[in-house]
């Protein structure tokens, strides 16, 4: 079985804590090198990782790279968006830690590096996996809530001296304070659960005398859909609030204290330890209901381990990357249009849907559409040449071509198949049938396109 060796650049609470021991529990990983200048931390990495290279800054993992498969940047927030950069120039994919980037122009910059470069990225949006989320998730697809109108979601602790870290003590400017540091998971789930906002509306305080970024905050969000969120972070509340609170049309949904999994690796466990991981005692369970008629409803178990089987399934089978962050961007509506191939398109049009996203595949019509073929043939020197002539037999068959069609790319026999009526119809009106012959560009339109849509509009790529 391949293995993925894995960098994780910054070895403090989320380097050490979240993403390493999540990617040790992954059989198709393994924590291959650290980076940190701190020697504590440096030697504590050693003993929990056997083998393990160490280096003291970034910059040498970047110049000798080799056996590693992926880099997961764990470092303080305003060095995301830069070393992100970096390891990607390097030829790395790359994991981020939330914040994703300290503003949306740092963010599409560095879609582009990694769309240019043709490598995976990802954010580390752990929260998706939450039990509370899971569950609610669950309430809602099953229709038990009705139409939800109100989503109200809550991080709050009672910390009325800070600990001097930097994301209580630190600039703005730095990525500090507690909008960045909970706010990006508040806002990440609303927005995941019930789509773009149309409208938002912010309150941001600092309450304590020796924290100069936000250390108390609000945010109301009306969403496209007509959901409204309101999502509070505070680190000085000395009575917590509900964790989640959502009122639907026929049913209401509550629920108290964190999901275990934080606490769990703080105290040292590890996912695979033989013991249940994520899962919520009864006692512990949300509700569901209205005043008259509540019931405790069984809470889904928190799987954050899920994060790095997907990005595995990314890098090892060509499956998404668990997070994308062009959904984010798509989601927020900073990406209203995107030209590219109907392949890859397709599959966001139902992805969206849930969260309340028309998004729409668009052959035009005005002119003729652009194609691209995939090549195919056997190599003389197969080892089973029989084997892979029944495989091209198959691919240009009906079943195949539909196969491609179900993926949203045209198959070359379309025409043909369209004739004799073998073409998928329902798979053919996901994609649209272009009204004209497609053309397929020349090397000098390729970069006289390309050099157009550089000039003219912002992080746009062409591959």
């Amino acid at each position: 079985m391949a293995e993925l060796g894995v960098a994780v650049v910054g070895y403090g609470l989320a380097g050490e804590v979240f993403h390493a021991p999540l990617i040790a529990a992954e059989p198709r990983m393994r924590v291959a090198a650290v980076v940190t200048s701190a020697p504590e931390r440096a030697e504590r990495a050693r003993a929990a990782y056997p083998g393990v290279r160490v280096v003291d800054t970034a910059d040498e993992l970047f110049a000798d790279p080799e056996g590693i498969d992926l880099v997961v940047i764990a470092t303080p927030n305003r060095t995301h968006a830069r070393l992100a950069t970096e390891a990607l120039s390097a030829g790395l994919p790359v994991v981020v830690d939330k914040p994703f980037a300290l503003t949306a122009d740092e963010a599409l910059e560095v879609i582009a590096v990694a769309e240019r470069a043709d490598l995976a990225l990802t954010v580390f949006q752990n929260r998706r996996w939450d039990s509370d989320f899971l569950t609610l998730r669950r309430l809602i697809e099953a229709g038990e809530l009705g139409q939800v109108r109100r989503f109200e979601s809550r991080f709050e602790r009672w910390r009325p001296v800070s600990k001097g870290s930097w994301r209580e003590v630190g600039e703005v400017a730095d990525g500090a304070g507690i909008l960045y540091d909970l706010g990006s998971h508040l806002v990440d789930q609303a927005l995941t659960l019930f789509g773009p906002a149309t409208e938002v509306y912010c309150e941001l305080d600092s309450r304590r005398a020796d924290v100069r970024a936000d250390d108390d905050a609000f945010i109301a969000l009306t969403h496209d859909s007509g959901v409204r969120s309101h999502l509070w972070m505070s680190a000085v509340a000395p009575r917590l609030g509900p964790r989640m609170r959502v009122l639907g049309s026929e049913r209401g949904y509550l629920t108290f204290g964190l999901d275990p999994q934080e606490d769990a690796l703080r105290a040292g466990r590890r996912p695979g330890d033989g013991k249940p991981w994520g899962t919520v005692d009864p006692e512990h369970w949300g509700t569901v209901g209205t005043p008259d008629d509540t019931e405790p409803v069984p809470s889904e178990p928190g799987n954050y381990p899920a994060f790095y089987a997907g990005m595995a399934a990314a890098l090892l089978d060509d499956a998404p990357v668990p997070v994308d962050p062009n959904d984010a961007t798509v989601a927020s509506g900073q990406t209203p249009i995107v030209i590219d191939w109907t392949y890859n398109q397709g599959g966001l049009v139902a992805s969206l849907k849930p969260k309340g996203i028309d998004w729409k595949v668009v052959i035009p019509s005005d002119a003729p559409p652009v194609a691209a073929f995939y090549n195919s043939a056997i190599n003389k020197d197969a080892a089973h040449p029989a084997a892979a002539r029944c495989w091209m037999e198959y691919i240009f068959s009906d079943a195949g071509q539909n196969t491609w069609l179900k993926g949203f790319a045209l198959p070359v026999r379309l025409q043909a198949m369209q004739t004799a009526g073998t073409a998928d119809a329902a798979a053919l009106a996901a994609v649209g049938a272009p009204t004209t012959a497609p053309v397929q560009l020349t090397q000098a339109q390729i970069d006289a396109g390309t050099k157009y849509l550089t000039d003219n509009w912002k992080f746009i790529d062409i591959k």
